[in-house]
């Protein structure tokens, strides 16, 4: 009888243009951060772990991006591709 073994692979995909940017500005994403930038942590975390477009389903960018834009005082086109 033939063994296997299991594995649980975890794939963690993030936006590091954004994570860069926070980076860059001397902050780290958390609790403190969001309430800076005036959203929530888990909308900024679905941002950052790409759960969430920054673009609305009407083709806009969502006003909460433009808030981590005008924070960072990047385009949005420099944080999402």
């Amino acid at each position: 009888m033939e063994h296997v073994d299991e594995y649980n692979i975890t794939l963690k995909v993030r936006n590091n243009l954004l994570l860069q940017a926070f980076k860059d500005n001397g902050d780290y994403p958390g609790q403190e951060l969001a309430e800076k930038i005036g959203i929530t942590y888990v909308m900024l975390n679905a941002y950052i772990a790409l759960k969430l477009s920054p673009i609305h389903r009407n083709g806009n960018y969502r006003d909460s991006v433009y808030k981590i834009c005008e924070y960072l005082k990047k385009l949005p086109e420099e944080l999402w591709t």
